[in-house]
Parts: C-alpha cells; structure tokens; sequence
C-alpha cells in the first residue's frame, strides 16, 4: 500500500485528476486547502516584499491523499505526467508517494490484511 501525496494549484486539475481514480477504480481521496510557503511569507509585513518571488503564493494550493496499492498509483502517475504535465516544471504541482505498513479503516478490499499474522479463529489481545 502506497500513500500517494498530489498537491495542485488548480482546481480544476484536481476535478481532472479525480475523474481519472474513479476509471482506475481508487476511492477514497481526500482533498484538503493548503497554503504554500509563499503564501505565509508573503502575509509576514517584514517579508511582504518576498511575496514577489512566489507569483501564484496567494493562489490556494490543493492536497489530494490517496491510499491505494502500488499498480494503480503508477497508473496515476503515468496519467499526471502525461495528460496534466505535472513533470513539465510548469507550476501545476507534485505528486510523491509513501510506503506504508499496516492500514486499517479502508474498503476490504484494500485494507492490509491481517490474516498473515494471526489464525481466523484465534482472538486479537489488546
């Protein structure tokens, strides 16, 4: 299981990009606002003059995170580069991934399964 990080500063790629997880079957995203680094800066009176370095800092920023199994964060990611032009520098965003241990609260079907560890009959201590 990966965790796939996608922050974006346009919306409407993010709208893209979440139309493309339902035809790679993935659920369960979440989209939260951000503020870049930029944007802090340049609300900081001493530093508002910094605010001209960072063009689109006032610009909302979308983090999109994603849980899913690895063949389908590759297919993402192939999608994002090509059709979106996120690896082209231009400013539309980043993707980046996680590795994650366990995972738990996700849809069966992809929910880290524990059934490895411990027998279906035996009984989980806490």
């Amino acid at each position: 299981m990966q965790l796939l990080v996608t922050i974006l500063k346009d919306y409407q790629t993010v709208e893209e990009l979440m139309l493309r997880m339902v035809e790679f079957d993935i659920k369960g995203s979440t989209v939260l606002e951000a503020t870049g680094m930029g944007g802090v800066l340049g609300n900081i009176p001493l530093l508002s003059s910094v605010a001209g370095l960072f063009p689109e800092a006032q610009k909302a920023s979308h983090v999109v995170l994603t849980v899913t199994e690895a063949e389908k964060v590759n297919q993402l990611m192939a999608y994002a580069k090509q059709k979106l032009k996120i690896a082209d520098h231009n400013g539309t965003g980043i993707m980046f991934t996680v590795e994650l241990g366990d995972v738990v609260g996700l849809t069966p079907s992809l929910e880290t399964s524990v059934t490895n560890l411990v027998n279906q009959n035996e009984k989980l201590l806490v």
